[in-house]
């Protein structure tokens, strides 16, 4: 199952919500195999930046442009009318 994570902060930048959906996503992989891509803010940077964390694959966007919600939208576009 192809699953795309759009999320103002992801790790390793310190978040709350972020440390626990990951959990809630390894526990998800654990019991069915997924592939999770997410998409966040980079705050700590404020730069464009793609990496992998622990197998997952992240994308950083600048945190105040509007870049971050038009590639979210091409996404989600993109899996509704291929997938």
């Amino acid at each position: 199952m192809k699953i795309l994570l759009a999320i103002s902060k992801f790790l390793p930048e310190y978040s709350g919500p972020a440390f626990r959906i990951f959990n809630t996503y390894e526990r998800l992989k654990k019991i069915n195999k997924i592939d999770l891509d997410i998409f966040c803010q980079n705050e700590e940077n404020n730069k464009y930046s793609e990496y992998i964390y622990e197998g997952y694959n992240v994308t950083r966007f600048k945190s105040y442009n509007l870049i971050f919600f038009k590639k979210i939208i091409n996404q989600i576009i993109f899996f509704y009318f291929f997938f």
